[in-house]
């Protein structure tokens, strides 16, 4: 018993330490910033094409959740010597984060993401950060809203408006609109992590949720037809690399919102967009250096710095 409070404290201490936390929310970033345009180097080496089914890329993320599930599950047992479960009263906790982790949120993103550029996806996606913050809250009546907070929104939130404009305004539903419901449905992930690992351990409801969100989206991608048109080694190699990292980065982010602020942490989502950008034009070579896109990330990083400064008083 002695060990594992040791343990738990050096965990709280390594999560909870300024450095620690920006370092390894920094990393998740990355991590996640990089499936972007994997995903869409995944779609080419799958063949599945902007306009194949629905349920196809249904069936492609479900492969990769329930993949990365199954690895948080087997990893986090080996360490601990004992398989990761959780109480049979906890079933619906597990069950609704899986499924807003998950399911719901890479329902959007999947979508959304073969009809957006990456470097516009890696915008879009960032505005959960925004999300958190605006809705915290409502879960936590201490975390309150203030003016600097508001602004804040409401600068990245235009930036959100610029990134869309090409001299027009160019929104779609299952593009643009299914990216930022995408968001929609991270940030309450995010908050329901913050409040359920106060009681399940990480790796559990990381593990678990997972796996039954990825479920999920596999069965209906089943259920629907989806198939995967082509496989070779480049395809399998994306597909690895994939869920190995969101196993990782989903671990080591619902850590993070254990021990800390859920606005704290979120609004490192805000940064997505400067690694978002760089990793799409070195991966997929995208013409990214167009003029709407650095207002957009100036106008962004802006609402972080707003945010950020009076998360930093609370």
């Amino acid at each position: 018993m002695r060990c594992v409070k040791l343990t738990e404290s050096r965990q709280k201490k390594i999560y909870s330490s300024p450095l620690g936390m920006t370092l390894l929310a920094l990393f998740c970033i990355l991590l996640w910033s990089s499936a972007i345009p994997m995903t869409k180097l995944g779609y080419a080496a799958f063949g599945i094409g902007a306009d194949a089914s629905v349920f196809t890329k249904l069936l492609f993320a479900g492969i990769r959740f329930t993949l990365a599930g199954i690895t948080v599950l087997v990893l986090g047992s080996a360490a601990a010597r004992k398989p990761l479960t959780f109480r049979r009263n906890q079933w619906g906790k597990v069950l609704l984060f899986g499924l807003m982790q998950a399911s719901v949120q890479y329902l959007f993103y999947y979508i959304g993401l073969s009809h957006s550029s990456g470097t516009l996806g890696s915008i879009l996606v960032s505005t959960a950060a925004f999300f958190v913050v605006l809705a915290a809250p409502l879960f936590y009546p201490q975390d309150k809203l203030t003016v600097l907070k508001g602004l804040g929104c409401m600068l990245g939130l235009v930036g959100i408006v610029v990134a869309s404009a090409g001299g027009q305004i160019q929104f779609t539903l299952t593009g643009e609109g299914f990216l930022l419901l995408s968001a929609a449905a991270n940030a309450a992930s995010s908050l329901l992590s913050r409040r359920y690992t106060q009681e399940i351990p990480p790796m559990v409801l990381t593990g678990w949720g997972l796996t039954f969100g990825g479920a999920l989206l596999l069965a209906v991608g089943l259920a629907g037809g989806g198939t995967l048109p082509q496989v070779n080694g480049q395809a399998l190699g994306i597909l690895c690399y994939l869920f190995l990292l969101s196993a990782v980065a989903f671990s080591i982010w619902n850590s993070l919102l254990k021990y800390n602020d859920a606005g704290k942490v979120c609004i490192f989502n805000s940064l997505s967009p400067i690694f978002g950008t760089f990793l799409s034009i070195l991966i997929l070579g995208e013409d990214s250096f167009q003029l709407r896109y650095l207002i957009s990330l100036v106008l962004v990083c802006g609402g972080v710095y707003l945010v950020n400064r009076t998360v930093k008083k609370g």
